[in-house]
């Protein structure tokens, strides 16, 4: 179809031929030419390339020649005479060393007349003398010939040696003294080496890059290794007997590679390979391609100039005003048709001028058209102006209360201190109070007490909340993941807001099937977002119906877990329900008014489950209810999280030692070690010694196994993968049925160190828990007990804070425990000096020296270390705090000095130590 449209074109008819005839010039003689001229441009090359080769030996032949002349030369002098006739060493160096330099040799040496094949020389002229030790074979063989020749025929000889190790052009005179012309005395041995400078020198005279090859292997060459011609070589370019050329591509340029036969004394001695750049020959032929290219281009123009000329009055006008056409179609209607002013007037001028008038008077209108949309442009330029002015105000504004949000977290996280030391004196003072005034039969203040203990707790309520908002605005909040039974969740969260059900007359139905299965996850915060929707449907319903549906659910290969909480309460007002999960926010004042509240819950809950890859949503309709659901993915995954090794076959993670022997009476032991050579190690050996054995490969499962067997004493690894053994054992002292059983921190190395720390320091959150205060203090009473002492137990009380101390001591006398106090850890430090304590209650905040420092110098001394220290603080401790408390090793062993026997005796040790300490608590609980 093209060619059709071109052949019923006007001006194409009368070009085509003039085309024609300028492609077959272009495309069938340009090219022939071009390779006639590259297959000359080749020949040439090659030719001059084997002339250089041919260079090469003659120059060769002639060093060989000088060598044998300088040889005869040196043999001849007067002085080289006189050190032959007494054969002195001395003589010859002070003679032979100057002619060497002289006559630009590498070596000069004389040999005596009874030399034999092997011999050493007189004297040695070379560059080092152990350099005829280093010839190869053949090289020497040459030698020796050249040697013992010079000696028969009493002529000068000259040879070439050429060998990988030492390639050499060598000259042999005799030296005969006047006196007794016929007798030779020794030989004069003038050596050129064949080496890389010799092959470098007549690189340079020649302009070319040059290698000597024997065997297809380089002896010395000037040519760029990047070429890649060793290759060529061991694939037999270098034959000695033709001549072969190829192209080589260097670092640089490109480069004609030439193999030429090296022939010395009518032998074949390998050949010589001569690299020449080429960029000349290649300049040459551009500039014959380039002639060629123009000469093209003329006869081309030529054809192009006598075809328009024949047309320019025919198909030109009609051509112009077709293109014209055209352009004013597709919106160019500045277009006008060229009109010569010197050409006939005819119907093809007439037509153009009038597409010229038509042409100016729709430009015209146009431009008008054209003139009112820059205007609007221009317009709506400014408005997008002043939008890019309000984006980056909002933008700085964004930014100023983002700096303002992470000041504020910043500022809460410092004041957990100072906010929650006051409560611990309001919270400890209510109580004993309480308690002082029911022994008393001050009944009519004991409620007063009771509001004030309630309002302490709800302030302690609060002030967690806002930190744990803190934490999560910080970046801060770490997820504990764990498997869990859903049905077992609900369960236990149903007991614990019953009481909040009942007190407003409502009635809880549940909907959760046994059958719903397991759940991975962070159980602690699914409670706690769970357990918020619930109180807040029992503070907003009186007297109704609150349901919680539990529903499993895939959604795009997905699985989620769907906690609904219904309510027939209140509700909530539509334009109230975009601030609700917004912080310090409720539905409105007089909601605040009536049933109080701080704004946090929903807040906190939230983001716990965004945390967890989910959210919570909410649909509510004012006077009707609220329907708040919780949408969690059923495997949360924390992506800052290291995943848990794979198990090796076999190993389930959770094996029990003894799977064939019933379930025995002796003390259960919990190993958590993720190695299951160590697991399995421990296992075999306690095993052995009596206590039944269970393991766990990771935190998570550790704790899990925790809660279902409560063993009598674990022994946790401190290098595990995701919750590290410090993570785990913050778990466990948290956890109120587990915090009791005690804790070895145990940790085995290969080729380091092995060492173990048993037990941590245990710690207490301001506000003290009184009962958990109680709790450890038994614990080291009955430690105490068992040395059989009768004298009252004293206990050291370190912290800053008046009132605390007040608190503490009236706490631990109604105990019977005796106190000493001390305001901060240099006070205390000298109150050891004067009286050793049972145990020491320490603070961490404390001006001078904080509870970090004090415990630091408490470990330096031998005599101090022992005393048990429970630290009271109101800080959110880190896993670097709990290493500084808790991290230090009782004892360390050393492969090189213990055997694995009395390493695992060592822990068997720690362990029924552990054990009566443990029983020895539980009998007594159960007998008091």
């Amino acid at each position: 179809m093209l060619l059709k449209n071109l052949y019923l074109s006007i001006r194409w008819k009368l070009i085509i031929p003039f085309l024609l005839i300028t492609l077959l010039v272009i495309a069938v003689l340009l090219p022939l030419t071009t390779w006639l001229v590259d297959r000359r441009i080749e020949q040439e090359a090659r030719r001059r390339l084997s002339e250089i080769a041919t260079s090469v030996t003659a120059l060769i032949e002639n060093s060989k020649e000088r060598a044998a002349l300088s040889a005869n030369f040196v043999a001849n002098l007067p002085e080289v005479e006189a050190a032959a006739a007494i054969q002195n060493r001395i003589l010859f160096e002070n003679a032979l060393q100057p002619r060497k330099e002289e006559l630009g040799l590498q070596e000069l040496t004389y040999y005596t007349a009874d030399f034999a094949p092997g011999a050493q020389p007189l004297y040695y002229g070379g560059p080092i003398t152990t350099r005829r030790f280093q010839l190869s074979e053949e090289t020497t063989r040459i030698r020796d010939s050249l040697i013992l020749q010079a000696l028969e025929t009493a002529e000068p000889v000259s040879g070439l040696a050429i060998a990988p190790q030492s390639s050499q052009i060598i000259g042999v005179a005799p030296i005969k003294l006047m006196e007794t012309p016929d007798k030779v005395r020794g030989v004069i041995v003038a050596v050129f080496f064949l080496d890389d400078a010799f092959i470098a020198n007549i690189s340079n005279i020649l302009k070319v890059d040059i290698a000597i090859v024997k065997d297809n292997a380089p002896l010395v060459s000037t040519i760029d290794q990047s070429s890649g011609y060793e290759l060529l070589l061991r694939e037999g370019f270098g034959d000695p007997t033709s001549v072969k050329a190829t192209q080589i591509e260097t670092a640089d340029e490109t480069q004609l590679l030439l193999s030429h036969p090296l022939i010395l004394d009518e032998e074949p001695q390998g050949a010589v390979l001569v690299a020449q750049s080429i960029r000349n020959f290649i300049d040459v032929k551009r500039s014959i391609q380039l002639v060629l290219a123009l000469f093209a281009a003329v006869i081309a123009l030529a054809s192009l100039v006598f075809g328009l000329l024949i047309v320019y009055n025919f198909a030109r006008p009609l051509a112009q005003l077709a293109s014209a056409a055209q352009s004013v179609s597709s919106g160019q209607l500045d277009q006008r048709v060229p009109i010569a002013h010197f050409v006939v007037r005819d119907e093809i001028t007439d037509l153009s001028e009038n597409f010229n008038i038509m042409t100016e008077r729709l430009q015209s209108l146009y431009m008008g058209l054209e003139q009112r949309v820059q205007e609007r442009t221009h317009e709506l330029v400014e408005e997008r102006n002043k939008l890019d002015t309000a984006l980056h105000e909002l933008a700085v504004a964004r930014d100023q209360a983002e700096e303002a949000n992470r000041a504020k977290s910043a500022f809460l996280a410092a004041m957990s201190h100072e906010l929650r030391t006051p409560l611990n004196a309001i919270i400890g003072y209510s109580e004993m109070l309480q308690e002082e005034a029911e022994d008393l039969g001050y009944e009519d203040i004991i409620p007063d007490l009771k509001k004030i203990h309630t309002a302490g707790k709800h302030l302690l309520v609060l002030i967690n909340d806002i930190l744990d908002l803190s934490k999560i605005e910080a970046g801060k909040m770490n997820l504990y993941l764990e498997s869990f039974d859903i049905s077992t969740l609900i369960r236990e969260t149903i007991s614990t807001i019953q009481p909040l059900v009942e007190k407003n007359a409502n009635r809880l139905i549940v909907h959760c099937p046994d059958s719903i299965g397991l759940m991975h996850a962070d159980m602690t915060k699914v409670r706690q977002a769970l357990f918020n929707l619930l109180s807040n449907a029992c503070k907003f319903t009186k007297e109704g119906t609150i349901t919680l549906n539990v529903v499993r659910e895939q959604h795009n290969e997905i699985e989620w877990i769907n906690f609904e909480v219904s309510d027939t309460g209140i509700g909530i007002k539509p334009e109230q329900l975009g601030r609700l999960f917004q912080v310090f926010t409720q539905a409105d004042a007089s909601t605040t008014r009536q049933y109080g509240g701080t704004g946090l819950g929903l807040a906190l809950s939230r983001k716990l489950c965004q945390m967890m890859g989910g959210d919570i949503t909410v649909a509510s309709e004012e006077g009707k209810g609220s329907t708040f659901t919780i949408r969690l993915p059923v495997a949360v995954v924390e992506r800052s999280e290291p995943a848990l090794p794979a198990q090796q076959p076999g190993d389930t993670g959770l094996a029990t030692v003894s799977r064939t022997s019933p379930q025995p009476k002796e003390s259960t032991i919990l190993v958590i070690d993720d190695d299951p050579a160590a697991r399995d190690l421990l296992a075999r050996y306690l095993a052995k010694e009596g206590f039944h054995i269970e393991t766990a490969s990771n935190g998570i499962e550790g704790l899990r196994r925790a809660r279902e067997i409560r063993p009598d004493v674990i022994a946790l690894d401190v290098l595990l993968p995701g919750m590290d053994g410090w993570t785990v054992l913050t778990t466990l002292k948290s956890d109120p049925d587990l915090a009791h059983i005690p804790v070895i921190m145990l940790t085995i190395v290969d080729n380091k160190d092995l060492g173990f720390a048993l037990g941590a320091a245990d710690y207490l959150n301001k506000p003290i828990d009184r009962k958990r205060l109680v709790t450890i203090l038994n614990k080291y009473r009955r430690e105490r007990d068992a040395d059989q002492s009768n004298a009252p137990g004293q206990i050291l009380v370190v912290e800053d804070d008046t009132a605390t101390r007040a608190l503490l001591q009236r706490m631990l006398e109604q105990e019977g425990w005796t106190t000493v106090e001390a305001e901060h850890g240099r006070a205390a430090l000298e109150q050891l000096k004067v009286q050793r304590p049972d145990l020491i209650l320490l603070d961490l905040m404390m001006p001078e020296m904080d509870g970090f420092q004090f415990i630091g110098e408490l470990r330096n001394s031998a005599e101090w270390r022992t005393i048990p220290v429970v630290v009271v603080t109101a800080m959110d401790l880190t896993v670097e705090d709990r290493l500084r408390l808790n991290g230090y090793v009782q004892q360390v062993l050393h492969k090189q000095l213990y055997s694995r026997e009395q390493l695992l005796r060592e822990v068997r040790d720690l362990v029924v130590v552990s054990l009566r300490q443990n029983n020895g608590r539980t009998t007594e609980e159960t007998h008091g």
